[in-house]
């Protein structure tokens, strides 16, 4: 049954050419997902997922003894068991490709990256703002440098730039 929900994905996105003769009901070989056991084709497959957990195809393939198995104590013991097993042997598997760290060490390790990580930005900051003041007092020289006409000086003013600096 599992092969068959397998299947269901083969023909996603492809064409195929159907000839005219096919049957258009839900009995016999149509277009669409066909049952072999029931003789029944379905045309998306929800429907034939339905179909596969139904009584009638149950019944049709012997599968109708479907019904749960009452579980002993000693079945329920054994996979306990197997489960605990498992868990152990992943805990092992774990724990033999990483070497244990200490949290503390972790934590204090992340720490220092942390104020690096701070303090280099701090720096970069105090170096912007350094090239910027650097850059503003060069402007200023220049400005005042610069011959300045008679009736600017007469105004009171050196440029027509913003007050700002």
């Amino acid at each position: 049954m599992t092969s068959t929900r397998d299947n269901l994905y083969e023909g996603l996105n492809k064409t195929t050419l159907v000839p005219g003769t096919a049957a258009p009901g839900k009995r016999g070989k149509g277009i669409g997902f066909y049952c072999e056991a029931c003789n029944l084709t379905y045309k998306d497959s929800i429907q034939y997922l339905d179909h596969l957990n139904s009584k009638q195809h149950l019944y049709a393939t012997g599968d109708s003894d479907n019904s749960a198995v009452r579980a002993t104590l000693k079945d329920v013991e054994a996979r306990y068991n197997y489960l605990k097993e498992k868990i152990e042997q992943e805990r092992l598997e774990a724990s033999n490709g990483v070497a244990k760290v200490d949290l503390k060490a972790r934590i204090e390790a992340r720490r220092k990256v942390e104020e690096e990580e701070k303090m280099k930005k701090q720096r970069q900051r105090i170096e912007k703002r350094e090239r910027k003041r650097a850059k503003l007092e060069q402007k200023k020289a220049e400005d005042e440098g610069a011959d300045e006409s008679g009736m600017s000086a007469m105004m009171g003013f050196s440029n027509f730039g913003t007050s700002k600096s």
